[in-house]
């Protein structure tokens, strides 16, 4: 596999999960926006500042987006870093893709609820009464701004930037741990995508390449990959920029072996079950 072949994999993977995920996800941004205009209706306008966002629907679908989709881009950075030259030994990932299941779920849980569930949560807020001001000031009646809340052409719109934005973001998080289990060194090289929406920072830090510990510099913020959860909105609201893995090499051309560390235990009996049970509670 190429490297312009990976990119086209990692594409096609973008794609396929963008449509997956389009229809949970609607349903349960539409549900969200639902539960206000049915307060709207029924309490009338005041009620609607004191009412609740329920995040546990929307959380549970980007959750599995994140595994579903991580877990994949996982496997092919592995296929694709132990398919190089000079490898002597082939081994197949999938005995990985438990615990892979268990860094993303830690993961969402340490570093996603509040920067990406959250935040998509008080967004749909602020569109709401937004709204509800707007209409105020024009005399709407309630039927009007309910229409114009629930307008399908702004919850499309949503839908789709959250799904590039979060995909990407899980593609290359998954990239990070697929590279945990190759044998050898690498660094990471930002890939961008070449067209005319993609940012100019994101085009002038394509080529860029690190140590996989290293930080890329993009747009003046230091940034671990594209989507990185601790850059501002500006520098990952629908990136389609990638991380690809490149071998370290010495001066022989040979693949430079990594330093031997403890190793960790396998995930088995007990807390494997568990992590399925994990999983079987959010895809359900």
């Amino acid at each position: 596999m190429t490297s312009k072949q990976l990119t086209t994999q990692i594409e096609a993977l973008r794609k396929r999960y963008e449509k997956a995920f389009y229809a949970p996800l609607s349903r349960v941004m539409k549900e969200q926006i639902s539960s206000f205009t049915k307060v709207m209706i029924e309490q009338g306008v005041g009620a609607v500042h004191s009412a609740v966002l329920v995040d546990a629907d929307l959380a549970k679908v980007i959750q599995t987006m994140y595994t579903t989709t991580g877990v994949a881009n996982a496997n092919l950075t592995l296929r694709y870093l132990r398919q190089l030259p000079k490898i002597q030994k082939k081994r197949g990932s999938f005995g990985f893709n438990l615990e892979w299941t268990r860094q993303i779920l830690e993961y969402f849980q340490l570093n996603l609820f509040n920067k990406v569930v959250l935040p998509i949560s008080e967004t749909t807020r602020e569109h709401i009464l937004d709204v509800i001001s707007r209409g105020t000031i024009q005399g709407w009646s309630i039927e009007e701004m309910v229409t114009e809340i629930e307008r399908k052409d702004y919850l499309d719109g949503r839908v789709r930037r959250i799904l590039r934005t979060e995909l990407n973001r899980a593609i290359n998080y998954g990239s990070m741990i697929g590279e945990q289990k190759f044998e050898y060194q690498t660094q990471k090289k930002w890939v961008a995508v070449h067209d005319h929406r993609t940012r100019h920072p994101h085009l002038a830090a394509d080529g860029q390449t690190v140590m996989i510990d290293g930080s890329f510099l993009v747009g003046g913020e230091v940034m671990q990959f594209p989507g990185d959860p601790d850059a501002s909105a500006a520098n990952v609201i629908n990136c389609r920029c990638h991380t690809e893995m490149v071998a370290v090499r010495d001066a022989n051309g040979r693949l430079v072996p990594k330093e031997q560390t403890t190793q960790q235990p396998q995930v088995r009996g007990r807390l494997r079950q568990q992590l399925r049970e994990i999983l079987a509670d959010i895809t359900s």
